[in-house]
């Protein structure tokens, strides 16, 4: 029996360590310009909405898929139907990173509505995050461009599956365990600075939006640059992303597993099964 433990205990410790390991990407850096702007991310897809870009990590290895979407659903000829969060126009903004055009403003949009912001006309822009090599902790992010406060809200996807509709034009805009977590709200980000998460947990889908109460149930409270409790409001904030940094997640919350992780479990399961086989 002391054999069968051991080998059991063995065998579960080996599981947990491949299931929390595998299919997660180690710690990179991204710098998200086009390579054309010194950076590491092609040239966007389209010129409408809806169009992306594709980056790969400047240090590190790994690749990403960067979209813009909004709460800004647009009006008249630019309604979007369906339900959530509206593609939106990625807008590539040279060496500073990129903005975000909502369906009101137009694909013709001038400061600061071209950037990822909260300012009237629109709606609370934001920016999706596809980690395409695997779940990884957004551990930091960077602005190379803010106007008014800059505050931010980083979630990260919870749910299962991907959190694009079917239609590949609406996103889903549930908040909660279920389906995007608040991370963090960021008050004054300002360009320059790296501004940590706070988070190791990982996901393959982040977003990194202009401030809303919507996304923080409400609330306003922030934490400052240097870590201490403030307030946030909505109304007065634009950005645009230029560079993150990814690690190694402590733990991956989405909720479907990994396919190598399934088949790991399958055959440390058959171990622990054949163990106890050859016990009795």
């Amino acid at each position: 029996m002391i054999k069968l433990h051991a080998a059991t205990a063995s065998l579960s410790a080996l599981l947990i360590g491949m299931l929390v390991s595998t299919g997660a990407a180690a710690q990179a850096t991204w710098n998200l310009p086009t390579t054309a702007s010194g950076g590491n991310c092609s040239a966007p897809s389209s010129g409408t909405y809806g169009n992306t870009t594709t980056c790969a990590a400047t240090t590190g290895a790994g690749s990403m898929t960067l979209s813009a979407w909004s709460m800004d659903r647009g009006s008249g000829a630019t309604l979007l139907a369906g339900s959530g969060y509206a593609n939106a126009f990625l807008s590539d903004q040279g060496g500073l990173g990129w903005g975000d055009k909502n369906r009101t403003e137009g694909l013709t949009a001038t400061s600061p509505d071209h950037s990822v912001d909260n300012i009237t006309p629109g709606l609370a822009d934001l920016l999706l995050l596809n980690f395409t090599s695997g779940p990884t902790a957004l551990s930091g992010f960077r602005f190379g461009w803010s106007a008014g406060d800059s505050d931010a809200v980083v979630m990260r996807w919870a749910g299962a599956g991907s959190p694009i509709k079917a239609d590949g034009v609406n996103l889903d805009s549930t908040i909660g365990n279920t389906g995007w977590v608040l991370v963090g709200a960021y008050a004054d980000v300002g360009t320059g600075n790296l501004r940590s998460t706070g988070t190791t947990a990982g996901s393959s889908w982040w977003l990194i939006s202009a401030f809303n109460t919507t996304m923080t149930g409400g609330s306003t409270a922030c934490t400052s640059a240097a870590g201490a409790a403030t307030t946030c409001a909505d109304g007065n904030d634009g950005f645009k992303l230029q560079y993150v940094t990814t690690a190694a997640p402590s733990r991956i919350t989405t909720g479907v597993p990994e396919p190598t992780s399934v088949a790991l479990a399958g055959l440390a399961l058959f171990g622990i099964f054949a163990a106890r086989r050859r016990n009795a």
